[in-house]
């Protein structure tokens, strides 16, 4: 919470013009940012560390829309799509035809399609996509973006999108957030840790990596470069 409080990815309105200071990212590096440093009990969130600042960004929007299809369900409706910004879950079919849905592009070429992918959802599956392309800013010509490595403390460097498709919405989006970050040196390490089946990532020079389950499913919408 504290890194994305300083790197003003908080609040897309007011964006820096430039990264904060070595120093000042060290600084929040070294404030309490753990849910080891919580307890939960009922509906109480007990901080055991003053200045404890945590964010939720890379899964609350999972999080809320599993309980919003939930909250359909139980109004009896069987056939529906939850979109949260790009991200999604549906339930059912559309009109007696599986979902489709499409993944955008995150460095469209000249001329072509701004999508890279689409995909046919099956009921209860969820697709969620980290990018490096929605929020950020440019500085000495290096683009900064809201995916930040906790090691570091600095926006992720070596993706520009990674996509998951799960029956867990949070699941889905928390895995999307550590895929971008993990890059491609750890993208099958992280799919085998997790089982994913259908995971994609497309590292900084553009080349994909796809788990065969997506590969078998995905049709591409533009000439892409697929990881040896």
């Amino acid at each position: 919470g504290a890194l994305v409080q300083l790197w003003g990815f908080d609040d897309p309105e007011h964006f820096r013009e430039m990264p904060p200071t070595a120093d000042a990212i060290t600084a929040a590096r070294q404030r309490p940012h753990r849910l080891s440093h919580v307890q939960l009990s009922g509906n109480t969130l007990r901080a055991e560390s003053p200045g404890l600042l945590l964010d939720f960004g890379a899964m609350a929007k999972g999080a809320a829309v599993s309980a919003a299809l939930q909250r359909l369900q139980a109004a009896g409706i069987s056939h529906a799509m939850v979109n949260a910004g790009g991200d999604l879950q549906v339930i059912g079919h559309a009109e007696s035809r599986p979902w489709r849905i499409a993944v955008r592009h995150p460095r469209p070429p000249e001329d072509a399609p701004r999508l890279l992918v689409a995909l046919e959802l099956r009921d209860g599956e969820a697709v969620f996509t980290s990018g490096d392309y929605e929020r950020y800013f440019e500085h000495d010509g290096r683009r900064y973006h809201h995916l930040l490595d906790p090691r570091t403390g600095e926006p992720a460097t070596g993706s520009q999108s990674s996509t998951v498709v799960h029956e867990d919405p949070a699941l889905a989006d928390a895995l999307a957030t550590a895929l971008f970050v993990g890059g491609s040196e750890r993208f099958y390490d992280l799919v085998d840790e997790f089982g994913l089946t259908y995971a994609m990532l497309m590292d900084d020079q553009g080349i994909v990596h796809a788990t065969p389950g997506f590969q078998e499913r995905a049709q591409w919408l533009t000439d892409v470069r697929f990881a040896q």
